[in-house]
């Protein structure tokens, strides 16, 4: 063979430099002549012709030991190598045979399971990819939970919806023209697409093409496109030579007849295109001249009408009519005897051709690799202009594609490939090489392209990769294939999540438990190495509901089983691009002979490369991996997170404590006093100060109008000392409890889980042995806007509210008028009793008429003296909202009246909330409701009960600072500069900063604690800046950068609203005392290891406050 080596390399050579100073011509081609004798390659024939070099230097060596004539020991090893090399051709050939071509044919049913699951395929590319979205496929598409489709794609995606272009040809769906309009829209946009030294960035949006952020280069990736291009590239080489209306064409219409249930049928076989184009025809315009029958499917009878449409052009545009199936004329044939279509075509795929060779040339692979290591990054942070610490260094991996294509390019020296790993593990006797997470997606998404050779270690990996699958599931007692896909788990915006997901024994990774996913691409994708189990559970998947309008769904995850259809499993409802694209081509691959690998291997450079891929068992490269583990766990018993409550037992804490919720819009903040404040998104409902002295908030006043004893709901705003009070903090509501003479007090403060409204249900128990009359009043100062816009001109901002009262419904509305860029929402408040009132609701909207002169929200005067309300909306200086409500409480009993305060969108809305609230027991549902959502959202973040009171303890100071909390004294003793100062480091210090310094690999507990907390804040629209600041010595600087990347690339930190993340890492070697010193001085909250995330040094703080 090492003649026939030597000739390639020669001849590629010879080419390159005569093309370079002679011709100048010709320099993106690089097919040699042995790739134009592709269609008899696999032949014996075909390898003998191709392979004659060797034969021939067998011959010339044996003609010289013959004129010699010195018969030695010396001789008997010329003959052997004479020998091989003389028979070399057929050794090659039968080395080279996929085992699909010595195996039986499959049978038709299995056969007619794939070509259906590739029509429904082919479907999700058609039907998703359209000029709105520029040709591009979107990631996924979603159907449970919510239906959605992703607006992003990946070169990978790209890569793979380009060769299920091809192969849609390949299988008879689409025309040559409908396949190369389609290429040619697709490529289109890939050059319109922002590059980074020649690769595309990692994600892009599908409608405005922008690079989605963080702007990355993934080394996986661009190997993927690069690769699945060059396939594609001889693809459309093929098409030259190969027939334009193929067979597979005729058969697929007849499939899509029966698939679209309309009544007729073609013929089998034709004498002429003619004779099949008139019968087609006659369909077309039967279709046309009526209405869809009720039986008929809309989708696949609008397929067959376009697919008829598309033939009978292209029959009549390259004049086929009279030629049959068998010998029709091709493409060169075509325009050699001057059809001008057929010169047009030719130059298309030629111009195409060659857009993908200057792709490929100015795509740069150097700068993602590690000289010294040798090895390929992960990949390139181009805003940092940073590359990954981590290198792909496993044989077994999806990367194995994109460094045989560099290694093939010459952009990377051969002896990477022996650098890459290649740890041992042995399955029923076969050797496997073990990858890092044992998913079928690691070993066999390369194949796609990479041909195996019988016998090599890479085929032997791959048989014992799916062997070890299939014996891992039947002892699970599941369907086998488990891979990379997305499970059955949602994030806060109803998305699938995605993980990879591999068997024991072939990873290296550990993992906590093992892994029950199963994705059928992954069967899919071992049909070459495992035909007849691959079939069957194709088959049981399809039984256990798993196929959809467009193929296989994603997965079915056996971690999840489904309560309400009492299965051990739920069905991930999904479809993802890369996935469907692997089950085209894999599908491709098995039914004609692996040719999407034939077309790639018979790039030039390819072939010169492909003698690593025969690596024997031999290699002394192999060693004996040390795998991964997984900690079992026989029987799981799942126990309910209880969450436990914060008591606070007196009035007036030395140190604010405060309670937070939020449903993700509406948010609320509470101190045990009652001070606090509600918001919409960024807008303030009433007036906050951050002084627990200022009285800011929505009180509510009780007064006993038979003793004259006023008191508040909470200590704050009357501050009366009430003979018991206590405070109950929970993570979905807050519980005031007080008792006043004879008149106990429980108010329950909480949120509606779909609607921006807040509810404060105030429950008095009369203790006393005869009736109370009692007199409940609220009041808030109305803002209707930023906090920052209210602080700033206080005055200013209260002369735009207008209020109006709907006397029909009881509900006080207050807006603020709207400019042209603002459109404010309205401000609701209202009351809701079960209790007979003793008069009609009273309300009030102006704070001077409430207050009286000289008098605080402390001793209002209207409410001291008994004053009714006036009883007027609409403009005033200093608007306020308050009702009022007076009602008789039995000896005894136990009266409720919930005071309702929220935004919406309009006065209907606001009269229907007020409707729904009306109805008996709807408010105790709410309560339920947001404790549901509540306790779900804290195990979807996987927050415990320590945590989430920690976390809460750290709001208060965000929001009330306290000393404790803060930086060093000597820290804020030395600083002199001010806010300004930070801006260099990106930081605006407009919102509070949550300061956490770190200093070793050692707090990597503290760390994870303190982006948890940040998540959980971030979800909860509580904006605060998190700082790290990392006070590393040198020799461990870069192992605490890699451990907090890692702790932050896994935050759920995109709202809804596709917010940044204002999250910093900064160093201190980067920077001056003074900048740390100011940093420790702006920061409301510095965690470090000796505080922790908990602050158990905060004596204050342990004194007011017990959590059980």
């Amino acid at each position: 063979i090492t003649p026939y080596r030597a000739y390639i390399a020669t001849d590629a050579m010879l080419r390159t430099l005569f093309r370079l100073f002679i011709t100048r011509q010709n320099l993106l081609r690089w097919n040699t002549a042995e790739a134009v004798d592709s269609s008899i390659i696999n032949s014996l024939r075909g390898y003998f012709l191709t392979m004659i070099s060797s034969t021939g230097a067998a011959l010339v060596l044996l003609l010289v030991l013959i004129y010699k004539n010195e018969p030695t020991v010396a001789t008997l090893i010329y003959l052997v190598v004479i020998m091989s090399w003389a028979f070399a051709f057929l050794l090659s050939y039968r080395i080279s045979q996929s085992k699909e071509y010595m195996e039986e044919e499959i049978k038709d049913s299995d056969k007619e399971l794939l070509l259906d699951t590739s029509r429904r395929t082919w479907l999700f590319f058609k039907e998703l990819s359209t000029k709105e979205n520029n040709w591009l496929c979107p990631d996924s598409y979603q159907i449970a939970m919510v239906e959605k489709h992703s607006e992003k794609t990946s070169p990978t995606n790209i890569g793979l919806q380009l060769l299920a272009i091809l192969t849609a040809r390949d299988l008879g769906f689409e025309t040559l023209s409908a396949t190369l309009t389609s290429v040619e829209n697709l490529m289109e946009t890939v050059h319109k697409l922002t590059k980074w030294k020649g690769h595309l960035y990692n994600w892009y949006h599908i409608n405005t093409l922008e690079v989605l952020s963080p702007a990355y280069i993934s080394t996986v990736d661009s190997g993927n496109f690069f690769g699945h291009l060059l396939a594609l590239k001889q693809g459309l080489l093929e098409q030259l030579e190969n027939p334009i209306l193929s067979k597979n064409i005729a058969i697929e219409l007849q499939k899509t007849l029966i698939q679209s249930h309309y009544e007729g049928s073609i013929q089998e076989h034709y004498a002429t295109i003619g004779e099949f184009i008139e019968d087609i025809t006659d369909i077309w315009d039967e279709l046309q001249g009526r209405e869809r029958k009720q039986e008929e499917d809309p989708r696949w009878i609008n397929e067959l009408a376009r697919m008829i449409e598309g033939i009978v052009e292209e029959a009549g545009t390259f004049k086929l009519k009279g030629d049959r199936f068998e010998s029709q004329p091709n493409l060169v044939q075509l325009a050699k005897q001057g059809n001008k279509c057929a010169k047009a075509m030719v130059e298309r795929i030629q111009k195409m051709s060659t857009k993908i060779d200057c792709l490929l040339c100015n795509a740069d692979f150097r700068f993602l690799y590690n000289e010294k290591r040798m090895l390929f990054h992960i990949g390139y942070h181009v805003s940092s202009q940073t590359l990954d610490a981590g290198c792909y260094d496993l044989m077994a991996s999806e990367s194995a594609l994109t460094s045989f294509l560099a290694i093939a390019t010459g952009e990377v020296p051969q002896r990477h490939w022996s650098k890459l790993g290649r740890p041992l593990t042995m399955v029923n006797g076969i050797p496997c090489f073990v990858s890092w997470s044992g998913t079928m997606f690691e070993y066999l998404m390369p194949n796609l392209v990479l041909k195996e050779y019988e016998d090599s270690v890479y085929a032997q990996t791959s048989k014992a990769a799916v062997l070890q699958h299939i014996r891992y599931a039947r002892e699970a007692g599941i369907p086998w294939g488990i891979s990379e896909s997305q499970y059955y788990r949602f994030d806060l915006n109803a998305n699938y999540q995605y993980k990879a997901f591999g068997v024991p024994k072939l990873r290296l990774q550990p993992v906590r438990r093992n892994s029950m996913v199963v994705a059928p691409y992954a069967t899919i994708l071992a049909l070459d190495y495992a035909k007849e189990e691959g079939f069957a559970n194709l088959r049981l998947l399809k039984t256990l509901g798993m196929y959809g309008e467009f193929g296989f769904y994603e997965a079915i995850d056996y971690n999840s089983p489904d309560s309400v259809e009492m299965t051990p499993y739920c069905i991930v409802k999904s479809f993802m691009a890369h996935h469907q694209g692997m089950n085209l081509v894999a599908i491709n691959n098995f039914l004609n002979h692996g040719i999407m690998r034939n077309r790639f291997h018979s790039e030039a450079m390819v072939k010169a490369t492909e003698a690593l891929l025969e690596e024997k068992r031999q290699s002394h490269l192999i060693s004996i991996a040390k795998r991964g583990y997984t900690i079992k766990i026989s029987k799981v018993y799942f126990r309910e997170e209880l969450y436990s409550n914060r008591y606070i037992n007196s009035i007036a804490p030395k140190l604010p404590v405060t309670n937070y919720l939020s449903n993700n819009k509406y948010s609320l903040l509470l101190t045990s006093d009652g001070d606090g404040f509600s918001s919409y998104k960024d807008m303030m409902l009433y007036r906050f100060r951050a002084d627990p002295y200022a009285n800011s908030g929505n009180y509510i006043y009780i007064k006993d109008i038979g003793t004259g004893l006023l008191w508040s709901n909470s200590y704050h705003p009357t501050r009366v000392e009430p003979d018991k009070y206590q405070v109950i903090f929970s993570p979905h509501q807050a519980e005031i409890l007080r008792r006043d003479g004879t008149v106990s007090t429980r108010t329950v403060i909480s949120l509606d889980t779909n609607r921006n409204i807040e509810i404060r249900k105030v429950s008095l128990t009369n203790h006393s042995n005869e009736d109370k009359v009692i007199e409940l009043t609220s009041y808030m100062e109305v803002v209707g806007d930023t906090n920052l816009a209210e602080l700033s001109h206080p005055a200013f901002n209260k002369l735009f509210i207008e209020s109006e009262y709907l006397e029909e419904q009881g509900i006080f509305l207050s807006k603020r008028r709207s400019g042209k860029q603002n459109n404010y929402p309205y401000i609701m408040h209202m009351l809701r009793t079960g209790v007979q009132p003793r008069k009609r609701v009273e309300y009030e909207n102006d704070r001077l008429k409430f207050l009286g002169r000289n008098n605080t929200p402390q001793n209002p005067e209207r409410v001291v003296d008994s004053i009714p309300l006036s009883n007027r909306a609409g403009f005033c200086n200093d608007p306020i909202m308050s009702l009022r409500i007076l009602i008789t409480i039995k000896t005894g009993e136990t009266a409720s009246v919930s005071f309702i305060t929220g935004v919406c969108n309009s006065k209907e809305e606001a009269i229907a909330i007020g409707e729904e609230l009306g109805k008996p027991y709807h408010i105790d549902d709410i309560f339920e409701k947001f404790k549901l959502q509540t306790e779900i959202e804290l195990k979807y973040l996987e927050i415990t009960r320590s945590q989430i009171n920690a976390f809460q303890n750290l709001i208060s100071p965000i929001f009330y600072p306290a000393r404790p909390y803060r930086g060093p004294y000597e820290n804020i003793r030395r600083n002199y500069k001010n806010q300004s100062f930070l801006w260099r480091f990106g930081i605006s210090g407009d919102n509070p900063i949550l300061l956490l310094s770190v200093k070793s690999i050692e707090d990597s507990e503290m760390i994870r604690d303190a982006l948890k907390a940040y998540e959980y804040m971030k979800l909860n629209r509580l904006v605060v800046d998190l700082v790290i600041l990392s006070d590393a010595k040198h020799g461990y600087l870069q192992e605490l950068d890699d451990l907090v990347n890692d702790l932050t690339s896994s935050l759920r930190l995109y709202d809804a609203d596709n917010s940044k993340p204002s999250l910093f890492l900064l160093h201190s070697y980067q920077m001056i005392p003074a900048e740390i010193d100011l940093l420790m001085t702006v920061a409301r909250v510095v965690i470090s290891d000796k505080t922790g995330i908990y602050f158990r040094n905060v004596k204050e703080k342990q004194q007011d406050l017990i959590e059980e």
